[in-house]
């Protein structure tokens, strides 16, 4: 059940580091203020910069929630075995 629970908690990490490290990316180029909102060239790279990391973020959102439905269900499966292995042991 360890062994079990670190491979979740390692799966379930995975996508919230690249949450993690996509908000760091655009806390960095706002601190550098990195796009030149004064021109329009700089404002189209500002919003094609944001959506991409943003679209990254839903990704790994998705990835994270599918890893927690299919966590679920392997826990419910192995719940249902368990106890027909011990009703047929009755």
């Amino acid at each position: 059940m360890e062994v079990m629970i670190g491979m979740i908690a390692h799966q379930l990490r995975q996508p919230l580091t690249a949450i993690s490290a996509t908000a760091i990316n655009i806390q960095f180029k706002m601190d550098l203020e990195a796009f030149d909102l004064n021109t329009k060239e700089g404002k189209n790279e500002q919003n094609l910069f944001f959506k991409e990391n943003l679209r990254k973020i839903e990704d790994f959102t998705q990835n994270l929630s599918s890893t927690i439905d299919a966590t679920l269900e392997t826990f419910i499966n192995q719940i249902k075995n368990q106890k027909k292995q011990a009703l047929k042991k009755s």
